[in-house]
């Protein structure tokens, strides 16, 4: 997916990435694709995170959470 923020309207917008998936549909998304592609210069785009960058998010998650069972059982995942 693609997320985009408005900042005149201060909304978030996902859209399927096209590039990243083969024989896309983007019918489902054709109403916010037109309205990002109008206000493109009034969005911006927030960029994925890598792997390592998203399992180091989950690890610092995993390790703050208060609850013994709760944080064992992510760490374990």
């Amino acid at each position: 997916m693609k997320c985009f923020y408005n900042l005149r309207t201060v909304k978030i917008k996902n859209i399927i990435n096209s590039d990243s998936w083969i024989c896309t549909d983007e019918e489902p998304w054709e109403e916010d694709i037109k309205e990002i592609e109008e206000n493109l210069s009034k969005s911006v785009e927030f960029n994925r995170f890598s792997t390592q960058e998203s399992f180091t998010i989950m690890a610092d998650f995993a390790e703050n959470v208060d609850n013994d069972s709760l944080q064992k059982n992510l760490v374990n995942i």
